[in-house]
């Protein structure tokens, strides 16, 4: 009888290696490789034989969870990793693996580059130390052809040794089918057993059948006995052993009948396997009788071959008895008497059903069928979540709402959590202030008392700077200045605030992109819901039919084996009969036909036995039957309880994607609603935003133009210090220290005012920058003005031209004194050829005269002279 298995955590076969690969992928932080889960299907830890990942790549953690998996099974004898782009640093691993894996004999590395000259090493030295290897592969790699060949020449010499044959015969490979990492139904080639396998432990019932063979075993052996002590003695009337066939008889019954007491004794702790057992005992015991009393009428025969006609009469009786003892064992059966050895396994594989027990337990923990709360049989789940859509909801209402779809969420037949937090958001969207009217106003609101104040303290400072400047007090008015655009800036930045709480673009392309991912992720998870409905219900709907399908053909296949048995079994007593008179025949001339008699008599002695066998076989047959349609009918209740649940799921899903399809659009309109409520306020502040903007910006770019001049000043007196340092030993300038010391200090207020202006700068191209939004909603509004950079910039011609008037004036003048300087030097220098050249030094003026470039001499030329630019001239004025 076979031992049914259960598909989980099996005593004798290991954990399933699906379990165990998850657990190790679980503790290197790696998700489980589908296409592995694949091939490892229906593998236990400790009977696994052949294993095939070809074509799986996986990641170095991925391979480090498969090596901890195949560690644990220690019957693996095929092992495939052919094109699974190993990866370099897990080679070493892998081979110290499969080392350890004392019934491997075949391992398939192709296709795998990184295989080389370190692992070729390693697989050398495994190779001639492990005697059962017989089959590697190593094609496409990177082994070298003449190690490849020194390998497989170690993998012949294996095959043809004494380490590979098990008891005088090879392991030879059997076709088996099986599924392929791919999904195909190609038979995969799995190893004979391996002499390491662990025998498989009998159930009670098939305990019980292998005593009562035993039994059977027994008597056999002891009619056996019978019959060749009673060829030997042909002489005596009776065969003998010490007793008489009817004290044997008595004698083997009693014994059979203490051992089947023990045996009920020994069930007592389970009533119906009691009841079968004792069924089977009595139908035993009806058999022995039929079959010993035939052997025992062959023994009689025999014995009297010298004396048949003295035994005629009492051969018919003996026949008589036979039959009625026959009958008795036919008519009397009692049934069951043999445990049914039907099990879903069986169901599932004769009636070709997609939905394994695995699948029945993980389809009913996804639809939540433990789970059940009665209180939510009568809620509007419909109204209840566009509660959250409506205005007049509040936080206390929705939280009782969420408190609800976490029940309703909890007792689902499918995940749903998932769903609450999109609920919420989008109530809280909904709710939220960036679209109430009310909300909006009240910041404007907020905000006025600091507008104004601001703008009071912009002008007062304005004045103050205005008036320090008219004064003559420039320190103080560039203090004022620099408060005054502080100020501004602050008012940029409340401006802004403003604009950003009546109309924030950010907010609206956040509100927006926010549903948009909502809407998306709903979707997806509400089709996935009902594709996942969807799917237990056909595969369900497909399991039950085919269970009505196996049911009508194994009623079928039962009604023509029955008919088969009646047929068989008239036939039978119509042999018998035949057989009776034939002996009838025979014993009217016993002395001529005795042998045709004996071999009758043995032929009467087969047909009862295979009789026997037939009955015993028609049992097995009643009782598989009944269990299977047992087993169906319990199948067919769970499959109905899953329909249920999956439609269930599928009714949920469809309330919660009906919401999530109203939400985005309500949530837009009100948005576009509010926003256009708002719009003439809008406006106004708008406009209100680039009048302050123009203050500002007008006022930077006043600084900054000031800043730039100031910069342009100390660049000139840096370079007239510079002069005056490098002239200061032809005049015997005593003061070359104090123009050093002023150098440094103008450096440094350069350098100040650089970054001064930096930050100026910087500050009103972010002004620049944040005012676009406002100019372009401006503009399409119909609002014509002059950008303030337009303004200032024509205020800096303005500043440019009369600065650049006023430097001509002066650059007029510094270049008379030049040209006079220039004319002076060229007479003297001719002067001093002239007297050089004639030796007169008087024609050499006197030091008592004016030196040159004095200003009497400048000042004595005509102011309107015309004269060209030397290039000394025009370097010191560039």
């Amino acid at each position: 009888m076979q031992l049914d298995l259960v598909r989980g955590d099996d005593g004798y076969r290991g954990v399933p290696l699906t379990t165990l690969y998850r657990r190790h992928s679980t503790a290197h932080q790696v998700d489980p490789v589908p296409r592995i889960l694949h091939a490892m299907a229906d593998n236990f830890a400790r009977d696994a034989k052949s294993l095939d990942f070809s074509e799986t790549v996986m990641t170095v953690g991925e391979t480090y969870a498969l090596m901890d998996t195949l560690t644990e099974c220690p019957a693996l004898e095929t092992l495939s990793l052919r094109a699974c782009t190993l990866k370099a640093e897990t080679v070493p691993l892998i081979i110290k693996t499969i080392k350890n894996m004392l019934n491997l004999y075949s391992l398939d590395l192709s296709g795998n580059a990184t295989i080389g000259f370190s692992a070729a090493k390693l697989l050398l030295q495994w190779v001639k130390s492990n005697k059962r290897i017989v089959e590697l592969d190593l094609s496409d790699t990177s082994v070298l052809a003449s190690t490849n060949d020194l390998l497989q020449q170690y993998v012949r010499d294996n095959a043809t040794s004494g380490a590979y044959w098990v008891g005088g015969t090879p392991n030879k490979k059997v076709a088996v089918a099986g599924r392929s990492p791919t999904g195909s139904d190609k038979p995969t080639t799995t190893a004979s057993p391996s002499p390491f396998t662990l025998a498989t432990p009998m159930t009670p019932i098939a305990q019980i059948q292998t005593s009562l063979t035993y039994q059977q075993q027994q008597q056999q052996s002891l009619s056996r006995d019978s019959e060749e002590s009673a060829t030997k003695q042909q002489g005596s009337p009776l065969p003998s052993r010490g007793a008489s066939p009817n004290q044997r008889e008595k004698s083997e019954a009693g014994a059979l009948a203490d051992k089947a007491k023990q045996t009920l004794k020994d069930l007592q702790h389970d009533d119906e396997l009691a009841e079968t057992a004792a069924n089977a005992v009595h139908n035993l015991k009806a058999k022995q009788h039929a079959i010993n009393s035939e052997k025992r009428s062959v023994t009689v025969v025999n014995s009297f071959l010298d004396q048949a006609k003295h035994w005629g009469t009492e051969v018919k009786a003996k026949i008589d008895r036979n039959d009625e003892a026959l009958r008795e064992y036919d008519e009397g059966w009692r049934s069951p008497c043999v445990q049914g050895s039907y099990s879903v396994d069986r169901l599932i594989k004769d009636g070709n059903l997609g939905l394994y027990p695995a699948d029945l337990q993980e389809y009913k923990r996804i639809l939540n069928m433990e789970q059940s709360d009665p209180t939510l049989s009568n809620i509007d789940l419909t109204s209840l979540v566009e509660e959250l859509l409506a205005d007049t909801t509040d936080d206390v209402r929705c939280k009782y709402v969420k408190d609800v779809l976490d029940r309703v969420c909890k007792v689902s037949p499918l995940p749903f959590q998932e769903f609450t937090p999109h609920f919420m958001r989008c109530y809280h969207l909904y709710h939220a202030d960036d679209i109430s009217v009310s909300k909006m106003l009240s910041a404007i609101e907020e905000t006025d008392a600091t507008y104004t104040k601001l703008i009071m303290k912009r002008d007062e400072f304005i004045r103050t700077k205005e008036k320090d400047f008219a004064n003559g007090n420039f320190l103080h008015s560039e203090v004022a200045h620099d408060k005054a655009i502080s100020v501004q800036e602050d008012l940029l930045d409340l401006c802004l605030q403003r604009i950003k709480a009546l109309k924030d673009p950010a907010a609206r392309e956040s509100l927006l992109i926010t549903l948009n991912n909502i809407s998306t992720q709903t979707e997806d998870k509400c089709t996935y819901i009902r594709r996942l409905s969807e799917t237990i219900i056909k595969r369900v709907e497909d399991d039950m039919a085919a269970i009505d399908k196996y049911c009508a053909s194994a009623m079928d296949t039962y009604d023509s084996q029955k008919k088969n048995f009646v047929l068989f079994r008239e036939q039978t007593w119509d042999n018998l009969t035949q057989n009776r008179k034939h002996q009838e025949a025979v014993i009217d001339a016993i002395v001529k036909k005795v042998e045709e008699w004996t071999a009758l008599t043995e032929t009467r002695l087969q047909q009862m036995e295979l009789f026997v066998a037939e009955r015993e076989k028609q049992e097995q047959l009643i009782q598989d039957y009944n269990k299977s349609v047992e087993v169906a009918g319990e199948w067919s209740r769970k499959l109905k309880k899953m329909i249920g649940a999956a439609e269930k799921s599928a009714a949920f899903v469809e309330h919660f994607e009906n919401f999530f399809k109203k939400a985005p659009p309500k949530i837009t309109h009100k948005a576009e609603s509010s926003w256009n409520k708002v719009s003439d306020g809008l406006v106004v502040e708008q406009k209100t935003y680039l009048e302050v903007f123009r203050h500002y910006y007008l006022d930077v770019g006043e600084m900054v133009y000031k800043k730039e001049k100031r910069e342009e000043e100390i660049e000139r007196s840096l370079r007239n210090l510079q002069y005056k340092i490098e002239f200061a030993a032809e005049s015997l300038d005593p003061n070359v220290d104090e123009y050093k010391k002023q150098q440094e200090d103008l450096v440094r207020t350069r350098q100040e005012i650089k970054r001064k202006l930096a930050i100026l700068r910087s500050n009103g191209d972010i002004a620049v920058e944040e005012f676009q939004p406002t100019e372009q909603a401006l503009r399409e509004r119909g609002v014509n003005f002059l950008h303030p950079r337009i303004e200032l910039e024509e205020l800096n011609v303005q500043r440019r031209s009369g600065a650049l008037g006023k430097r001509k004036v002066y650059a007029q003048a510094e270049q008379r004194y030049l040209e006079d300087d220039n004319d002076e030097l060229l007479r003297i220098d001719n002067t001093v050829k002239e007297a050089k050249s004639s030796g007169l030094a008087t024609l050499i003026s006197p030091l008592g005269k004016q030196p040159l470039g004095t200003p009497t001499q400048s000042t004595s030329q005509t102011p309107d002279k015309k004269r060209t630019l030397t290039p000394r001239t025009k370097y010191i004025f560039a």
